[in-house]
């Protein structure tokens, strides 16, 4: 949309003048912009070849943009006795008007006193907002309207009739010139506005604006699938809320003393309010095109807000994006108490240098005319971005030795320590990735999990081998019964099957005492077999080649004494293996008491040695 404004902007005041928007300086160049490029951009009322447009034709900027309600001119003004005159000038100066602020703001009617633009509306009656000049001042949204009507001819006569009644004069501090346009082919809101400020050291300052907004969301399929997205967004964000939340209640007042923690916390705040923003935006819009159908013959001054906090919404959705990539590396993070330090040394050492700049530049170099554009103009000489000449013209000793010192402590010193710092953190990252191992690799996934099911396969086949043997070499007595006695009967036997016969007593005992009759037996027996069966088909299908899995000691008692053998079931493998993780926890604890009380003991001896010095 730039050349919506370069229609207004690179058109020349007048025929015979090449002076632009740009070049105005004068309250004169003003109403020659006013007559001549700024009418002939807003009205198109006639095609090329002269043939003139119809009603409904008109109302368009390049037959393509639609302006939305009426433009408006608006202003604000200063009191005659905001500033106070010096006694010797009494008799020769009769008015001051002080800079803009709001306490220097006149609020009288003035003029013809008749009509919006000759009396003062708030910024409540306007549904305006604050603006910031270009001179830094920050101007209020109400003040004097003059709303120009449809077509060329009477938009020239209000032009006309606001500079013959001196409209503008001394008092004026700013004019805004704000018109909204649609265009439907490509779904865009443009808010434009053209800024003349007037200095209370005469002239003008002129600056113009568009903002191009994408209100009317969710038309087309795309938009569709954005909104989608959107709604992922807004659930990862509440799950990231919840977690948060937990991880505050675990660690409590330990939360916050890690730096990281603050930027998820503003990550999501910031994600919070453009939630509420989008949601209130998609809401509103609807609402304002209704009442803009209904009063077209208004300036649509809620787009103008809407507008404005659309550009802060891009800009916060910006930030989110910048600090969710920063959490991303691990090199910052480890240098963020080294960069803290250097950032301390280097301000200091650098608002001196512009405090320096604009006490011995300030009146003559313009970059350096405020403190805010010493601080620009220092960080752009550290790009490369610099005028020497100007600064050696101001003062031929004091120019050099400013600059060179500057560029050498700053940009030679300063900056290299800045790279080590971020080179060395570097570096350690860099080596302790490569030391790590990597646990993960998807051919030792892949084998691993291969290993252990093929592992439990097999320990249970043998699980049913030694239960049947247990079986076999139990000897039931003369009642016919096999109790937890005859089980362990034959020692020599049940240790080379090495197996606890308990599971299976209690498994296969139906009368609930511990022993075993025909019946009983001849259960166990028979469903070990068929569960024998099975586990051998299922040993063919998954490896032909498998070999029986042992789990041998870990130790190795004595060179002359054989490697034991034994086996357990995948249950009591299981439950082993969450008694070792429970000791662990167990012996973590205990090693932090220990830490505790070696602290406690450590504080005590100190205490007493700092008693024993002072006695």
């Amino acid at each position: 949309m730039n050349h919506l404004i370069e229609l207004f902007t690179d058109q020349p005041l007048t025929p015979d003048t090449v002076l632009k928007f740009k070049d105005i300086s004068n309250m004169n160049e003003f109403w020659q912009f006013m007559e001549g490029p700024f009418l002939r951009g807003l009205y198109w009322e006639d095609w090329y070849n002269a043939q003139n447009l119809s009603r409904q034709q008109q109302g368009f900027i390049y037959y393509e943009n639609k302006i939305l309600g009426l433009p408006q001119l608006r202003q604000l003004r200063v009191r005659n006795d905001s500033c106070r005159i010096p006694i010797d000038f009494v008799n020769s100066i009769h008015n001051c008007y002080a800079e803009y602020s709001e306490s220097n703001e006149d609020h009288q009617a003035f003029g013809l006193k008749e009509g919006t633009a000759w009396n003062y509306q708030s910024s409540r009656q306007l549904d305006g907002i604050t603006t910031w000049g270009k001179l830094g001042y920050f101007y209020d949204g109400g003040g004097y309207v003059q709303l120009l009507n449809r077509t060329k001819a009477q938009g020239r006569q209000t032009i006309a009739l606001l500079k013959n009644n001196l409209w503008i004069d001394r008092a004026t501090r700013v004019v805004f010139i704000d018109f909204t346009v649609y265009n439907s082919n490509v779904n865009l809101f443009c808010i434009v506005r053209f800024m003349i400020e007037f200095p209370a050291t005469g002239g003008l300052v002129v600056s113009n604006n568009i903002k191009t907004v994408k209100l009317l969301r969710y038309v087309t399929p795309y938009d569709q699938f954005v909104m989608v997205c959107e709604i992922i967004f807004c659930i990862f964000i509440l799950y990231y809320i919840i977690e948060e939340i937990v991880e505050m209640k675990v660690m409590k007042c330990g939360y916050f003393k890690n730096i990281w923690n603050y930027l998820d916390l503003l990550i999501i705040i910031l994600s919070v309010t453009t939630i509420a923003f989008n949601t209130y935006r998609t809401l509103t819009v609807q609402n304002n095109l209704e009442q803009l159908l209904h009063h077209p013959n208004q300036y649509p001054a809620k787009f103008e807000f809407l507008a404005y906090w659309q550009s802060q919404f891009n800009y916060v959705i910006a930030i989110v994006v910048f600090f969710s990539w920063m959490k991303l590396t691990s090199t910052l993070g480890r240098c963020t108490k080294d960069i803290l330090g250097f950032a301390i040394m280097f301000f200091i050492i650098f608002f001196a240098y512009a405090q320096l700049a604009y006490l011995a530049f300030g009146n003559q170099v313009r970059d350096f005319s405020t403190f805010h554009d010493c601080i620009y103009t220092l960080f752009r000489i550290i790009l490369g971005d610099f005028n020497f000449n100007e600064i050696e013209r101001s003062n031929r000793i004091l120019g050099p030795i400013f600059f060179i010192s500057y560029v050498f402590f700053v940009f030679f010193v300063l900056l290299n320590m800045f790279l080590a710092i971020i080179n060395d953190t570097y570096t350690e990252v860099k080596t302790e990735i490569m030391e790590k191992n990597a646990r993960y690799e998807i051919a030792d996934y892949i084998k691993k999990h291969y290993s252990t099911f093929m592992n439990k396969l097999l320990l249970k086949k043998d699980r049913v081998v030694d239960e049947n043997t247990a079986l076999k070499l139990a000897r039931p007595d003369d009642n016919n019964k096999v109790d937890f006695d005859e089980w362990q009967s034959d020692n020599k036997e049940r240790d080379a099957v090495n197996m606890e016969m308990d599971a299976v007593i209690t498994t296969y005992d139906l009368d609930g005492d511990p022993i075993h009759d025909d019946q009983e037996r001849c259960n166990a027996t028979a469903d070990l077999q068929a569960f024998q069966v099975k586990l051998d088909e299922a040993s063919r299908t998954g490896s032909k080649a498998s070999k029986r899995i042992s789990r041998k000691s870990p130790t190795i008692v004595s060179d002359s004494l054989s490697d034991t053998i034994s086996y357990i079931t995948v249950d009591e493998f299981n439950r082993l293996e969450g008694r070792t993780k429970t000791l662990e926890l167990m012996i973590q604890n205990v090693g932090k008491k220990i830490d505790r009380i070696v602290t406690s003991l450590k504080d005590i001896e100190a205490h007493n040695k700092y008693e024993t010095s002072s006695a």
